[in-house]
């Protein structure tokens, strides 16, 4: 097989798993979506838009799903207007882009 079909084929399994990429709640706050997908929100949650990758950026990490669980009583604790927030992972920035959600300023 030569390299542009392997990039091909790579593609269009990529599409398909990407497109099949359901909500996913992490419970109280957040539901992670993929690009143009639609679900119906709880009172209370936060919409994270993420376009899945097969590495990372789903948030269905357990580790960053269980952050993700803590992050609104974390940031409560914050001044929100004064705090500063990093991101230390290697993935899609799903815990900055929740802590701006979320109100942080500078993330």
């Amino acid at each position: 097989m030569d390299k542009d079909m392997a990039l091909r084929r790579f593609a269009a399994v990529y599409a398909r798993w990407s497109g099949c990429f359901p909500p996913f709640r992490t419970p109280p706050r957040f539901v992670i979506l993929r690009p143009g997908a639609r679900a119906r929100l709880r009172r209370g949650e936060v919409p994270l838009r993420l376009a899945p990758s097969m590495v990372y950026g789903t948030g269905t990490n357990p580790i960053t799903a269980s952050v993700l669980e803590r992050l609104p009583e974390l940031v409560g604790e914050l001044d929100v207007a004064r705090a500063r927030v990093l991101d230390l992972g290697t993935g899609s920035g799903v815990l900055a882009i929740a802590c701006a959600r979320l109100g942080v300023r500078h993330v």
